[in-house]
């Protein structure tokens, strides 16, 4: 009696558990997936911009030579995001690197056009100063459960 309950109880359990690790599995492989198509998709782009770079179509894209030629492509890029939008742009995404990359002069003349700044530093919020924030890249291909892995391994 009792102990044929209790033995129904660990099939039942084990069949649970082989269950969820098919579910396991298979989000592996999904996210497996999409990082690989992720590293397709990056390797794409970097090839398209280099391309675009070398043939001179991306001349004059940031004009900031200067400290002074970094402000005004601020309040350029700013202004044009907003009339293309009608919305005020108020956060900014650095086009490359993280802190070090970035240097002192950027954060603090971001921090007079923007609230706040994405780097491409990967990672969750932290103590960060508002210009310098870290991110976790989420594409339109990403899945739940893709996002949901991306978010708590940044």
């Amino acid at each position: 009696g009792h102990e044929a309950l209790h033995v129904a109880e660990v099939a039942e359990l084990e069949a649970q558990l082989a269950q969820s690790t098919v579910r396991g599995v298979q989000r592996v492989d999904r996210a497996s997936r999409s990082l690989r198509q992720v590293g397709r998709d990056i390797g794409d782009a970097l090839d398209g911009f280099t391309r675009r770079l070398r043939e001179g179509e991306l001349l004059g894209l940031v004009q900031a030579a200067d400290h002074q030629g970094l402000e005004r492509e601020l309040v350029r890029s700013r202004q044009k995001i907003a009339a293309h939008t009608g919305r005020d742009c108020r956060h900014f995404c650095y086009p490359f690197g993280g802190a070090a990359s970035i240097g002192a002069v950027a954060p603090a003349r971001v921090a007079r056009h923007y609230r706040s700044a994405t780097t491409m530093t990967r990672g969750r919020l932290g103590r960060q100063p508002l210009e310098l924030l870290p991110r976790v890249p989420v594409y339109p291909h990403d899945d739940a459960a893709l996002v949901r892995l991306k978010v708590l391994t940044a």
